[in-house]
C-alpha cells in the first residue's frame, strides 16, 4: 500500500482503498506502530469511522477483519520501513 509508504494521513488517500471500516480499524493499528504519528492516525481513524479509535469499536474490528493484527502487521512490515 503506497499510503502507507507515504506515510499520509490524508483521508482522500485512504479513503477510495476499501471500506471504510477496515481501513479506520487499519488506521488504529498503525497508529500503534512506532515511528508514526500516533495521534494523525487515530485521527484519520475517527474520520474514516467515527469512534473507531474508541476501545469497543477497534474490539470489534478485531473480531471482524480477516487478517488480525498479529498477521497483517508482517505483511505490511516491507510498507512501514522507510528505507522499503
Amino acid at each position: 500500500m503506497d499510503v502507507l509508504r507515504s506515510r499520509s494521513t490524508c483521508m482522500e488517500s485512504w479513503r477510495d482503498l476499501g471500506p471504510p471500516f477496515f481501513l479506520a480499524g487499519l488506521a488504529v493499528t498503525v497508529a500503534s506502530v512506532p515511528g508514526f504519528d500516533r495521534r494523525s492516525y487515530l485521527d484519520l481513524a475517527e474520520a474514516l469511522h467515527p469512534g473507531a479509535s474508541e476501545p469497543r469499536v477497534f474490539a470489534r474490528w478485531l473480531t471482524e477483519t480477516p487478517l488480525p493484527p498479529n498477521r497483517l502487521l508482517p505483511m505490511l512490515q516491507p510498507q512501514l520501513d522507510p528505507a522499503a
